[in-house]
C-alpha cells in the first residue's frame, strides 16, 4: 500500500484565491443590499425628529397660552414701534432652542437653527415650520 504525499502545513491553511474573490463578491452583494435600508433608517429618524421639533412648539404655545390668559401670540407685532416681534420669539422661553438676539431688553427669535428647522427639509427660510 503506497501512502499520498502529506500536504505541507502552508498549503493546507491557505484560502485559494477564487474562495477571497468568492468571499468578497458576497460581501459586496449584502453591502448593495443594506445600503439603501440603512438610508431609510437614517431619513426616519430625520422625520422623527422633526415630528418632535413640532411637538415641542405645540407644547411651548399651549404653555404661553396658559400663561398669557388664554390668548395666542400675534404672528409679529412691534413692542416698540421699530423692531419686529413674531411668534418665535413669543415662544422662545419656553424653547430656548434656535438663533435669538436682545434688542432693547426684548429676546428676537429668527426661528432658525435648533428645532427650529427640519433636518429631513434642509432650507435657509426661518421657522419653515410656520405653515404647519
Amino acid at each position: 500500500m503506497q501512502l499520498s504525499p502529506r500536504p505541507t502545513r502552508n498549503a493546507a491553511r491557505a484560502f485559494t484565491l477564487i474562495e477571497l474573490l468568492v468571499v468578497i463578491a458576497i460581501i459586496a452583494i449584502l453591502a448593495a443590499i443594506l445600503f439603501p435600508v440603512f438610508a431609510q433608517a437614517r431619513e426616519k429618524a430625520r422625520q422623527t425628529t422633526c415630528l418632535s421639533n413640532e411637538k415641542q412648539m405645540g407644547l411651548a404655545m399651549l404653555l404661553y397660552v396658559q400663561d398669557y390668559d388664554e390668548s395666542f401670540p400675534m404672528l409679529q407685532y412691534y413692542p416698540d414701534g421699530v423692531n419686529n416681534f413674531n411668534w418665535q420669539a413669543a415662544i422662545y422661553p419656553y424653547v430656548k432652542n434656535g438663533n435669538t438676539s436682545q434688542i432693547n431688553g426684548y429676546t428676537f427669535s429668527y426661528g432658525q437653527g435648533g428645532m427650529w428647522s427640519c433636518p429631513s427639509f434642509p432650507s435657509s427660510q426661518p421657522s419653515e415650520y410656520g405653515v404647519n
